[in-house]
């Protein structure tokens, strides 16, 4: 039996990629791009069983929080590279999966975006850590997030279709 061929994109301006091992969620590969040198293995054919990617979310600005709001042309500037990418990765089966939902996973709905990604990083072994290295420091949260959606993905896709994605729906 082969293993579950498994990618998991967090599109954006700054992406990050994994390729996870199917049965087990270990990482495999890991970019900070999406093109160039060294970002090939992602849009290979013959293919993938799962890509997976991060829907977006306007998230309601919190009573104190610093920073400002998204603007809505930037979300849907975002939202159509998520869905354009996913689109453009040769797989048998594409989900994309909202930020909640995947972050539910790690530690549930009250954790912040930092909270995820040091709970991830905190939990990658010594191999994964070694991917790492060839990822500029500033762009590990991107490839954390990746992982993230990668794992929940193959979690899910066991269990439902809700979050199957394709051009006709």
């Amino acid at each position: 039996m082969t293993a579950l061929r498994v990618v998991a994109v967090d599109p954006g301006l700054r992406p990050g990629a994994v390729e996870l091992d199917g049965t087990t969620g270990a990482v495999i590969r890991a970019s900070h791009t999406l093109t160039g040198p060294g970002s090939e293995w992602i849009w290979a054919a013959p293919g993938w069983d799962i890509a997976a990617t991060e829907l977006q979310w306007i998230f309601p600005r919190r009573p104190g929080a610093r920073g400002g709001t998204a603007r809505p042309q930037d979300i849907l500037k975002l939202a159509f590279r998520a869905g354009f990418t996913l689109a453009c990765i040769p797989a048998a089966r594409s989900l994309a999966l909202l930020p909640q939902e995947w972050r539910a996973d790690v530690g549930g709905p009250g954790l912040t975006k930092e909270q995820v990604q040091k709970k991830i990083a905190g939990n990658l072994t010594a191999l994964e850590r070694v991917l790492f290295q060839a990822i500029p420091a500033a762009r590990h949260g991107d490839v954390l997030d990746a992982i993230g959606i990668g794992r929940a993905a193959m979690r899910l896709a066991k269990t439902t279709t809700k979050h199957d994605w394709s051009l006709t729906k």
